[in-house]
């Protein structure tokens, strides 16, 4: 479609907006479920009692973003503390009816924006270029003693690529 074409005065200054500071605390019970499965062995159903207990998620975060007319960097620090309280019984890969996972994530977040006008056939229009660079860093920690209570992986998308997480819970972090 057509774009009309906009003047943009493109200046060089900068500036390093108020640091963000902030955080996230959430509390999910998962109550004691009956299920029924279908048995390996005969293929019949049978009635299986799941466990519940409790998760608490604490992420605090410090994100101190610099941005310019036509640029951004967004470097941010987050510590993630995710911590459980199990009914005896929850499963055999769970061991620890306390179990909990601490990590920092760091992220930084950069663009440009860059456009231009342009001429099509006769027509004006405005070019936009914006490439972006994201980094994560989130350590790697053995969670496959921690249950999953409601996370599961996200679908792949556009949005998901500049995301801290590849989960849609606090379960799991990547």
């Amino acid at each position: 479609s057509r774009v009309p074409a906009r003047r943009s005065a493109r200046h060089l200054s900068a500036a390093a907006k108020k640091p963000s500071l902030g955080s996230a605390l959430k509390i999910f019970c998962h109550a004691a479920v009956v299920v029924m499965v279908n048995s390996q062995a005969s293929g019949s159903p049978v009635i299986q009692a799941v466990a519940g207990g409790t998760r608490v998620d604490l992420r605090p975060w410090l994100s101190l973003p610099f941005e310019g007319d036509s640029w951004f960097v967004r470097p941010t620090f987050a510590w993630r503390h995710t911590a459980y309280s199990l009914e005896p019984g929850f499963g055999p890969a769970v061991t620890d009816d306390a179990p909990s996972r601490s990590l920092p994530i760091t992220s930084l977040d950069a663009g440009l924006f860059m456009d231009r006008d342009t001429h099509w056939r006769g027509e004006r229009y405005l070019q936009t270029l914006e490439p972006r660079l994201f980094y994560l860093h989130a350590p790697y920690r053995d969670q496959s003693g921690i249950p999953l209570f409601d996370t599961r992986p996200l679908t792949f998308s556009w949005g998901q690529l500049f995301r801290d997480t590849r989960y849609s819970g606090a379960d799991r972090q990547s």
